[in-house]
């Protein structure tokens, strides 16, 4: 797709042990990654924190929000901020967001006991029952 826009690029699928030894030292040009979280509490700090795990962008612009959503017990007061720090990011724009897609599971209606695409349910095979027809 960059490629399209007319930006050459060369795609390099490395091994993990090589991704992490080149992340470590920042020897990338542009690091493309996925979230697969249900829960924002668990991206907020991870991603967008200063001092994130995964804050490749160096982003410092969000702290103060993160900080109040983690000590703030009310959900909808909660909810209230997470609009905040969405607002924020799209108007600093420390990362792009290329692609987007939603999971979905389809289940034959003979499954029984799938709890649904939970953040841990997603696979979980090892309660369901499938019935014979």
């Amino acid at each position: 797709m960059w490629s399209d826009i007319g930006i050459k690029i060369k795609n390099s699928s490395l091994e993990q042990g090589i991704i992490t030894k080149r992340r470590a030292a920042v020897d990338y040009d542009m690091y493309a990654t996925y979230v697969t979280r249900i829960d924002p509490s668990q991206l907020t700090s991870r991603f967008w924190r200063s001092d994130g795990s995964s804050n490749l962008s160096n982003y410092s612009g969000a702290d103060d929000i993160i900080d109040k959503i983690d000590a703030e017990p009310d959900p909808d007061k909660q909810a209230q901020l997470y609009m905040e720090l969405q607002k924020k990011l799209a108007d600093d724009s420390p990362a792009s967001w290329s692609v987007a897609v939603s999971e979905h599971m389809l289940l034959n209606k003979r499954v029984q006991g799938e709890q649904g695409a939970g953040w841990l349910e997603r696979f979980n095979w090892f309660d369901v029952d499938v019935p014979a027809e």
